[in-house]
């Protein structure tokens, strides 16, 4: 892949800058790709990222707390896992009941908010409608916008102009990245010999589309789906890069983190988005951080927050920490994911009961009989359950209306 000259220069410029670092970086860039699975980087050209994982360190094992962006998002901004945060809802629309309503984020401390207590200027820019709705996400943030992919590098451009000298700055930038619909560029469609017109092909669309396939459609369909998501990598990695440049001399002086809310399925045990599951190609997700320093093997999405405020210098009591220890956890509307030391996954039932087991290193995607394996994940998932309190979400406090609605079906989480 041919590098243009901004994206060869940043990523000449993120080696260049491996060095360790003596003082506590001035400020801290959170990128957070939407959809984005840990093993992209493995099938795309992402020199951008590959830099940054050059720089500091990518996480060998990273899991999102849920496999939707909402209950992901509430574990990022607050540091706790969905069970304490109790913010695990599902998409909450149809044809039948039109009404959408969801809960407010719980009344505690968010990592906007933390940060700007702590004399940081805070702003969010972010291509997700979830992030538009009215329920909290912007606490914290002096200045929350919503904007497209293509034009958030241009608006992060703008925000770093008006940075200060003395001035210390958190930067939340959010991009749909390859989200369905899958849009790639003409180049990248090229590269990875894409003919079809994406717009009119039902995958372009909608993720419904899978539903209807021949079973020779389907071979075609997910191999197209496939390319098309790994040329949309590409576009997001040189569209990091434009952020990161932006940047300018900042960049040095900065703490980024790149990582995503949840995966993907793409015909995987033919399931296709990221609905009511908790397989891996959803629950595993890249997690790179330059200047936060040495990394754990395993990490959740929800420890974000005390990474970054460790690596500013900022103390807060978070209660999912990088240091926790403690074993990998996703949950979605009541299911629970977990692996103890990130060979071994039990998913259980929202009832409770244990449902398949994985050996993460041999098949990831095919349940395993490993009955000398169940007496200690079944410990290890008491011994959460027990550590980690249940949390109630304010029901009563709700924003609901067709703009959720409208979201949800433009994401493709409801017909």
């Amino acid at each position: 892949m041919k590098l243009s000259l901004p994206t060869f220069v940043v990523c000449l410029s993120l080696i260049a800058s491996a060095c360790a670092r003596e003082e506590p970086p001035r400020h801290a860039v959170v990128i957070l790709v939407d959809t984005l699975r840990a093993d992209a980087l493995d099938h795309a050209d992402t020199p951008v990222l590959d830099a940054l994982a050059a720089r500091g360190e990518q996480v060998e094992r990273a899991w999102s707390s849920g496999t939707w962006t909402a209950p992901s998002l509430v574990s990022l901004f607050t540091g706790m896992h969905v069970r304490e945060h109790g913010w695990d809802f599902g998409f909450r629309g149809s044809r039948r009941n039109r009404a959408t309503a969801f809960p407010l984020l719980p009344d505690v401390p968010t990592l906007g908010l933390v940060l700007r207590r702590a004399g940081f200027q805070t702003a969010g820019i972010f291509a997700s409608r979830v992030l538009a709705w009215d329920l909290g996400f912007e606490r914290g943030f002096a200045r929350w916008r919503r904007s497209r992919d293509p034009q958030i590098p241009r608006l992060v451009r703008q925000e770093v102009a008006s940075w200060r000298p003395g001035e210390r700055h958190f930067l939340y930038v959010h991009l749909m990245g390859p989200h369905q619909p899958l849009r790639p560029s003409t180049e990248a469609a090229a590269r990875w010999q894409i003919a079809e017109d994406l717009e009119a092909h039902p995958l372009g669309m909608s993720l419904h589309w899978a539903r209807k396939l021949s079973p020779a459609q389907w071979i075609t369909g997910v191999d197209l789906y496939r390319k098309a998501y790994w040329a949309v990598v590409e576009d997001t990695d040189a569209r990091i890069g434009e952020i990161l440049e932006a940047l300018g001399p900042h960049l040095d002086d900065s703490l980024v983190v790149v990582t995503s809310d949840h995966g993907e399925m793409m015909g995987e045990r033919f399931r296709f988005g990221h609905r009511r599951w908790l397989d891996e190609p959803l629950t595993r997700i890249p997690l790179i951080a330059a200047g936060a320093g040495p990394l754990p093997d395993r990490l959740t999405l929800a420890a974000v927050p005390d990474l970054v405020t460790r690596a500013l210098g900022v103390e807060h009591p978070w209660s999912v920490r990088v240091d926790g220890g403690g074993p990998l956890v996703s949950q979605r509307q009541g299911a629970l994911a977990l692996s103890p030391e990130g060979r071994f996954k039990a998913v259980w039932h929202r009832n409770g009961s244990l449902g398949d087991v994985y050996d993460l290193e041999r098949e990831p995607l095919e349940p395993q009989n490993r009955p000398e394996q169940v007496p200690d994940l079944e410990a290890q998932r008491r011994a959460f359950q027990e550590r980690v309190p249940v949390g109630i979400s304010e029901k009563g406090k709700v924003r609901s209306g067709p703009e959720i609605e409208a979201a949800l079906r433009e994401l493709g989480y409801v017909e």
